[in-house]
């Protein structure tokens, strides 16, 4: 059995890699001027973690996970309302990734057409 302040320690260290990630993303964002928000605050506990402003008019919503983590049950059902309300959300493992799904959704505004889908291979454009 590991003792309790192990399982602390580890989480703890989980934890820590998520909110690092999450840092350089805001950090790489702003270079970009992009302009980001943390969503979690007290009493919003389902939000995602980062609402992001992009160019052309899009708002993108990013939670950060630890790889192979989804998310919690409230997070799904909003996370579902909200892609319904059509707005782009995701779940990021890395900094590098949330700003390729970025980048991929501002591409995608510039065009003015397709649809963005994203699956196990990365964000793909469909005309």
């Amino acid at each position: 059995m590991i003792p309790s302040r192990v399982r602390s320690a580890i989480a703890r260290a989980a934890k820590a890699k998520e909110s690092y990630e999450e840092r350089k993303f805001v950090l790489a964002a702003r270079k970009r001027k992009w302009k980001t928000r943390k969503m979690n605050g007290a009493g919003q506990r389902n939000w995602m973690d980062q609402l992001v402003a992009l160019p052309f008019g899009a708002i993108v919503f990013i939670e950060f996970k630890r790889e192979g983590e989804g998310p919690r049950a409230g997070q799904a059902e909003l996370i579902k309302e909200l892609v319904d309300m059509g707005h782009y959300v995701f779940l990021a493992y890395s900094s590098e990734g949330a700003l390729q799904l970025c980048e991929s959704v501002i591409e995608e505004k510039k065009r003015g057409m397709g649809t963005l889908t994203v699956s196990g291979e990365g964000p793909r454009l469909h005309y």
